[in-house]
């Protein structure tokens, strides 16, 4: 007899409850079935990775720029190189295979990063011995700690570092015809015409610079700064002593002396005739380098028919520095200049009184050309006269001088000057 209906749904809710019941057990053991178990899954104990694989070395992206382009220093000195900012790069990459004990496999990677290293073609040196200039081209790559991927990037160039090594090749006066240098002098010694303006004097550079192209270890020293090429001094300062100017650039210098031309050791006489016999004749002038002159009138002569004789008068430009007080005797009119005939520094005046019933009387007027301190006068005296007096105190190549001279023989007179003729 079969089941009905509801016994059969009966029984198929049983063994569906009995199913879901179940459903959490691994395994149900039903004889007759036949059913295999799942093995548990596998928990990895150990993993390994293969050596890295440099997949891509980076690259500059941006060199950056130098932190100065150029340099100026003096020879034998040292720069410090430029450094360089803003570089950045492309990173690189690299990879490896790993597996584990599971059987399991997966891939790894990883950037690699890098640092710029800054290097200068050709190499800058410690120092700089020899003047000029000298380009260096900055050149940057990437360079990386990683020791599995050490190569570094290429290289890009960043700029060029200008260093310009200055040095100091001359140092000369512009004197044209008014001085010159004197032979065998070191360091080199010039004469010059204390003559009115001035005297530059100039330096010039390796290579060649304006004075404002350079640098602060250029010195320049004597005179009046007119830049740091140029200085200058005053040509009749120089009577008052040398003045060394002195140009230093680093390891090189340079020094010279400029000085007023020297002083004669003698005095120079003026030609004149030995009677003044036409009144208003002038001599021609005695003229220096600097323009100023000496010469001798002859005023209050009387000529043909009645002959009378005048006297001489001595002048430096124009200002009388001597007048002839006596008549018949000894006059002398001597100046003093330079060695090459630049300034007349000093006149000289003797005019003599020689009777033969009394004593010799005589005047010495000076004249200072430097200073135009006025005349001075020295009126003497004595029995008589001796030839070897003629010549001025300070002429010390004579034997015996000064003590010899008219200005320190015989004795004082007065009224001095005397009365003008």
């Amino acid at each position: 007899m079969k089941p009905s209906n509801a016994t059969r749904a009966s029984a198929f809710k049983v063994v569906f409850a009995a199913v879901v019941c179940c459903a959490s057990v691994l395994w149900v053991e039903q004889p007759g079935l036949g059913y295999t178990p799942d093995p548990p899954p596998c928990q990895p104990t150990t993993s390994w990775c293969d050596p890295w694989n440099c997949d891509k070395v980076g690259s500059v992206d941006n060199p950056g720029k130098l932190s100065k382009t150029s340099e100026t220093i003096c020879v034998g000195g040292a720069v410090t190189p430029p450094t360089v900012s803003g570089t950045t790069f492309k990173k690189g990459y690299k990879s490896t295979n790993c597996q584990d004990d599971c059987g399991n496999e997966w891939v790894e990677g990883q950037d690699i990063d890098y640092t710029p290293e800054t290097s200068f073609d050709p190499s800058i040196p410690g120092s700089f011995p020899n003047c000029g200039i000298s380009n260096y081209a900055a050149k940057v790559k990437g360079v990386t700690g990683d020791t599995d991927c050490p190569t570094p990037t290429d290289t890009k160039d960043v700029g060029t570092f200008t260093v310009t090594v200055v040095a100091v090749t001359g140092l000369d006066p512009e004197l044209a015809d008014q001085g010159g240098l004197e032979p065998g002098s070191d360091p080199p010694t010039y004469w010059v015409c204390p003559c009115p303006g001035d005297v530059i004097v100039t330096a010039s550079s390796c290579p060649n610079l304006t004075a404002e192209q350079l640098p602060s270890c250029w010195t320049f020293t004597g005179g009046v700064e007119i830049d740091k090429l140029h200085h200058k001094v005053s040509k009749e300062a120089l009577l008052n002593g040398p003045v060394t100017f002195t140009v230093t650039a680093g390891t090189s210098t340079r020094t010279i002396i400029l000085k007023a031309d020297e002083e004669q050791q003698i005095y120079r006489s003026y030609p004149w005739p030995p009677d003044c016999k036409y009144d208003n004749f002038t001599g021609p002038p005695e003229t220096d380098i600097c323009g100023h002159f000496v010469s001798v009138s002859c005023v209050g002569a009387i000529g043909f028919p009645w002959w009378h004789l005048g006297h001489y008068e001595y002048y430096w430009d124009g200002i009388r520095v001597g007048y002839c007080y006596f008549y018949g005797g000894e006059n002398a009119f001597l100046f003093k200049t330079t060695k090459h005939q630049c300034r007349i520094l000093r006149t000289w005046h003797l005019t003599q009184e020689l009777t033969p019933t009394r004593w010799t009387r005589w005047v010495v007027t000076k004249f200072d050309c430097v200073t135009f301190g006025g005349n001075s006068y020295n009126c003497r005296t004595a029995p008589a006269w001796d030839s070897g007096w003629g010549r001025p105190a300070d002429e010390l190549l004579n034997e015996g001088y000064p003590e010899n001279s008219c200005e320190n023989r015989g004795t004082p007179f007065t009224p001095c000057p005397p009365e003008t003729p």
